[in-house]
């Protein structure tokens, strides 16, 4: 993870002064040991342009990863590239209308670089600006903007996604597909757009009432057409299956049980059911695309709702094959097979659109990612006890979970009903009482710039607890405090029901 972010920072970044898209990122090429250049990007220009899918996968992940683990070379390349490209050279600073390139295409081209119509861009960009609030929030990291101007950004950026101002070019530009037409979002649902639950409480809790009302107006506008169509799952390509994590917010958004289970079920045809811990639960297209973790979102929801452990298996299956297409180093590859048994140049598999040796869109199922590792302790049927993502203990009084998932933040201890998630410390271990009286934390400091740790408990019983630094109120959760001391590494606490 780390890795990836550092190759991503010194590798992928467009340093030229020349090139139009200074400062952007764009794909590296793992066969060669470089930036792609025009001739061989597998859509021309618009993977040389700063936007669409490929171009964005770097930012979005360096932007989610530095909330976990926030370094400041990497804060710094996001706070370049925001002022220097994305915003009022990428993206209209009047309104917010997201252009698909910069550079212009070569003649004959079957696509137009200047709309703004592709509605799968705008969550790239409202996901960047978003997590650039929370790193600059939580870490107090000095970046050239105040978190609150950030999250306006973000907010600006998804409203004008909803918009039918930002499709009127659709009817001027040559469609490559009949039905991009109209306002897309009335018809598409973009992955990356389940941000925009947390976005929405964000707003709230910032004050930015009329923006929350706004953008939640905008969003639920949209539902008639998911909710009645026969077949809402449409996505830009008939072989794509980007819509459906999205799809299944939407039905969040609705409370639609029905659409829930039909979105579930698609997705569930579409993995692979192979045995085999790369390939496990990936999406059947190919194993780098994007689909692979995305998709385990909904999957994830529905162990969380139902307990079906059949959900959980396929979900962080897909959760882990992802990370087989980053290397040690951090190389990120769009398929694992170049990695394992790359395709000989001039063969079938061999093709620029898809071709594994480019880091492509790799960042936006590792992005996705890292909303979703978490920590399972799980009493199986078959096998006993059992660790998703972590390794487990169990005494006749308790059990232990130490976590192994690569961000050691979320963790569940499945039998009790109990989840704990931390916020500026990772979860080095936890013991919890089996009668949910007693739970010990070992809790490490992710970075220099932690002040404190932020601990939250669902499931445990109503009343009072005493933390071994202070008291602690029962609500809803339990959530509390505790500060770092000049020079602590590592935080030892001990909660006890009174």
């Amino acid at each position: 993870m780390k890795a990836r972010a550092r190759f991503i920072v010194e590798n992928q970044r467009v340093m030229d002064p020349d090139d139009l898209c200074h400062y952007s990122f764009r794909i590296w090429n793992n066969d060669a040991e470089r930036l792609i250049v025009e001739e061989e990007a597998p859509c021309g220009s618009i993977d040389m342009g700063g936007s669409d899918d490929r171009c964005f996968a770097p930012p979005v992940f360096l932007a989610g990863k530095n909330v976990y683990y926030p370094n400041e070379q990497e804060i710094h390349a996001l706070d370049e590239f925001i002022e220097n490209f994305l915003y009022r050279k990428l993206q209209d600073k009047d309104n917010y209308q997201v252009l698909n390139s910069l550079i212009g295409l070569r003649e004959g081209s079957w696509r137009r670089w200047d709309y703004v119509w592709r509605i799968y861009n705008y969550p790239h960009v409202y996901n960047i600006y978003y997590q650039m609030y929370r790193i600059t929030k939580l870490h107090g990291i000095k970046t050239t903007r105040e978190p609150l101007e950030y999250l306006r950004l973000a907010y600006h950026t998804a409203y004008a996604s909803y918009q039918d101002s930002t499709y009127e070019s659709v009817y001027e530009t040559k469609n490559y597909i009949d039905y991009h037409r109209g306002n897309m979002s009335k018809t598409h649902a973009p992955m990356g757009s389940p941000i925009l639950a947390h976005l929405l409480r964000s707003l709230k809790m910032e004050g930015m009432r009329t923006e929350y009302r706004m953008l939640l107006d905008a969003i639920e506008g949209c539902l008639p057409f998911f909710l009645e169509e026969e077949y809402p799952f449409a996505s830009e390509y008939c072989f794509d299956h980007a819509s459906k994590a999205a799809l299944y917010y939407l039905a969040q958004v609705a409370d639609d049980e029905p659409l829930k289970k039909r979105t579930v079920q698609t997705i569930l045809a579409s993995r692979d059911t192979t045995p085999m811990w790369f390939s496990y639960c990936t999406n059947m297209r190919y194993i780098g695309c994007y689909p692979t973790p995305l998709l385990a979102r909904p999957l994830f929801d529905r162990f969380e709702q139902t307990g079906d452990l059949h959900y959980l298996q396929k979900a962080y299956g897909a959760a882990l094959a992802v990370w087989s297409c980053v290397d040690p180093s951090g190389k990120g590859y769009n398929g694992r097979e170049w990695r394992f048994n790359p395709p000989e140049k001039g063969s079938p598999e061999y093709n620029y659109y898809r071709n594994g040796c480019f880091s492509g869109e790799v960042g936006m199922g590792l992005y996705g990612n890292l909303s979703m590792l978490k920590s399972y302790l799980i009493q199986d049927p078959d096998f006993g006890l059992v660790g998703y993502g972590c390794a487990v203990s169990e005494t006749a009084d308790d059990y232990t979970l130490i976590p192994q998932d690569g961000l050691g933040v979320r963790g569940s201890f499945v039998p009790l009903g109990v989840t704990l998630e931390t916020v500026k410390a990772r979860i080095e271990k936890a013991t919890l009482a089996k009668d949910l009286r007693r739970l010990e934390l070992v809790l490490s400091k992710p970075s220099k710039h932690a002040d404190c740790a932020h601990i939250s408990i669902r499931g445990m019983r109503f009343g009072a607890y005493r933390c071994s630094t202070g008291r602690v109120k029962h609500g809803e959760q339990l959530e509390w405090e505790v500060p770092y001391a000049e020079g602590q590494e590592t935080l030892c606490l001990t909660l006890t029901a009174k």
